[in-house]
């Protein structure tokens, strides 16, 4: 039985018998934490004791020192750039790039699997930086592997993907990316998967459509094409679709996609009015969450705990949820959620009057215990 096949358990794991056994993550909100408690050790077990491969379980379960460990011993073997672009891509999920990067600067300066693992790394300090520097940087990476016919496509998926993120500030920029998108037939599951990207964001969605069948007709289980496809059609209400990819997308053995999937699966179920269902995918989006920071080092660890650990959305959709439920213990926790939403560096100021009104309207119906 291969990794997919198990991941599926996660959110029936949520609600599972043994989570009255299971002792709650340190720190966690009143409320549900047995149940993410549950999600975490029960679907970890199961991958480790399935023939799922150990280097997927050490991934789905977050062990990332383990996991990036060997990575990087396949990588000073085979010297290819697919175990490149992977341990790159462990090191951003987990946030050990500074690990990542000293393997990938260990190459020849002339392999083309440093290029590719170094662009992964720089595209995404350009996600969060937006300088002119990080753009410089990642697109002169791109350009290096660009060289290697077998890391073409891959590669010239991320300069689509690097002139995709700046068209924020430089419009003109989403016309090249679809230059660069037209300019060649696209055979990988990456590629189109990031030109769909294009299209929708040109509001083109027929074209974006198209591209997504193709990147999934490629690759069945291309776990980035099927998240990006439920975040476009969640933008056009198209909420059971959005449903459908979102589903499949939770299979995915990073916990940070997994989140993502996850709590994209549960604002498309309460859009529907599946408030029960809705529930279960937030509670299994917070124990990805929970996977993802034990992979984080311990300083980020620490740096985290500063603040709130959990992420704005989270809190404010789950929080949103209950705070509509029928059970005066579940509006409770969605009254302490929404305050810890009021209090987050990444709250939304445009949502904040809203969630204001929300909790005055709680102190006056909900009596505190």
């Amino acid at each position: 039985m291969g990794l997919s096949a198990l991941l599926s358990g996660a959110l029936a794991c949520a609600t599972g018998p043994r989570e009255v056994a299971l002792r709650a993550p340190s720190g966690a909100a009143e409320g549900g934490s047995a149940a993410r408690a549950c999600e975490s050790a029960c679907v970890c077990e199961r991958a480790r004791a399935a023939g799922a491969g150990e280097f997927d379980a050490w991934v789905f379960c977050g062990e990332a020192a383990r996991a990036m460990g060997d990575s990087a011993a396949r990588l000073r073997s085979s010297r290819s750039f697919a175990d490149a672009i992977e341990l790159a891509e462990l090191g951003v999920v987990f946030r050990r790039e500074g690990q990542a990067r000293e393997e990938l600067l260990a190459l020849q300066t002339t392999e083309p699997a440093r290029y590719a693992g170094l662009a992964v790394l720089e595209l995404e300090a350009y996600r969060r930086e937006r300088t002119p520097e990080r753009f410089a940087a990642a697109r002169q990476q791109l350009r290096g592997a660009l060289t290697e016919q077998a890391a073409e496509e891959r590669a010239l998926a991320g300069m689509v993907l690097l002139y995709l993120l700046r068209a924020a500030v430089r419009p003109s920029d989403l016309e090249f990316a679809d230059v660069l998108c037209r300019q060649r037939t696209i055979e990988t599951a990456s590629l189109a998967t990031v030109c769909a990207r294009v299209s929708y964001a040109r509001r083109d969605p027929i074209r974006g459509g198209e591209l997504y069948e193709r990147a999934l007709a490629r690759d069945p289980e291309h776990f980035p094409a099927l998240l990006a496809w439920g975040e476009a059609l969640l933008r056009v209400n198209d909420n059971e679709g959005a449903r459908l990819r979102f589903e499949s997308a939770a299979r995915a053995r990073s916990p940070a996609m997994r989140y993502e999937a996850l709590l994209g699966l549960g604002v498309a179920r309460a859009r529907l009015g599946e408030r029960d269902a809705a529930e279960r995918a937030y509670r299994a989006a917070w124990a990805a969450h929970e996977r993802l920071r034990h992979g984080w080092p311990k300083s980020q660890a620490s740096k985290e705990a500063t603040g709130d650990a959990l992420p704005a959305a989270l809190l404010f959709n789950l929080g949103t949820l209950l705070a509509r439920a029928a059970e005066p213990e579940k509006r409770r926790e969605g009254a302490a959620l929404l305050r810890r939403y009021v209090a987050h560096a990444d709250a939304d100021v445009e949502r904040l009057p809203r969630v204001q009104q929300t909790l005055e309207g709680l102190a006056s119906a909900v009596p505190s215990r």
